[in-house]
């Protein structure tokens, strides 16, 4: 039995998304067995294993980036082709970047693990307990949850996802103002003025 209550704030602060419900949280990084007794906030939970959610994070995660590169532009202006979301795919999803880039950010560090693991993580539980976060953030926050994480992870920072031109609306048209005119009242006091008082 394990107090999750650190390893779920050091996911927090690592993928920058604070859970409502923090069971998810537990799901996400329970990767001791297939279910597991774990004490969040106090209580004590039997919390399955993360593989569901890692399932639900892998589709989560490809939605954010897909949409990305659909609104992704090029220096002249013009759209993504077909062909660079599959590059997208290959270089940022696959279990090798996942497992790289949760090595880099600590994944390794919130895995509740068996004690066969000695504290030692294979790279395929450090990419499924990624996509397993992600799933967890999808179901806590929704879409733009996961949207945030992906730029505070800069998942985003891939050369297709850059929106490098945009358009921008050109200047409207103000209708030329004169100044400086003189007022009626102003006329009246001057040399017209005197004029038209003297026909008067």
């Amino acid at each position: 039995m394990a107090n999750a209550d650190q390893k779920i704030a050091r996911a927090e602060q690592i993928f920058g998304h604070v859970f409502a419900n923090k069971l998810l949280c537990a799901e996400a990084i329970q990767m001791a067995a297939p279910q597991a007794l774990l004490a969040v906030a106090g209580a004590f939970h039997v919390i399955d294993n993360n593989k569901r959610l890692a399932v639900l994070g892998d589709i989560a995660l490809a939605q954010a980036l897909c949409k990305m590169w659909y609104q992704a532009r090029n220096d002249e202006g013009k759209l993504q082709p077909p062909s660079a979301w599959t590059d997208i795919r290959n270089q940022i999803l696959g279990n090798a970047s996942l497992t790289r880039r949760g090595e880099e950010v600590g994944i390794v560090s919130c895995i509740v693990m068996s004690d066969g693991n000695r504290g030692l993580a294979t790279p395929k539980m450090v990419a499924t307990t990624f996509e397993a976060l992600v799933g967890a953030i999808y179901e806590d926050g929704g879409e733009e949850a996961v949207i945030r994480v992906v730029e505070h992870l800069e998942l985003n920072q891939h050369p297709f996802l850059m929106v490098t031109f945009r358009f921008l609306p050109s200047p409207r048209a103000e209708t030329p103002r004169l100044t400086n005119m003189p007022s009626f009242r102003s006329l009246t006091r001057g040399t017209l003025g005197a004029s038209l008082r003297r026909l008067d």
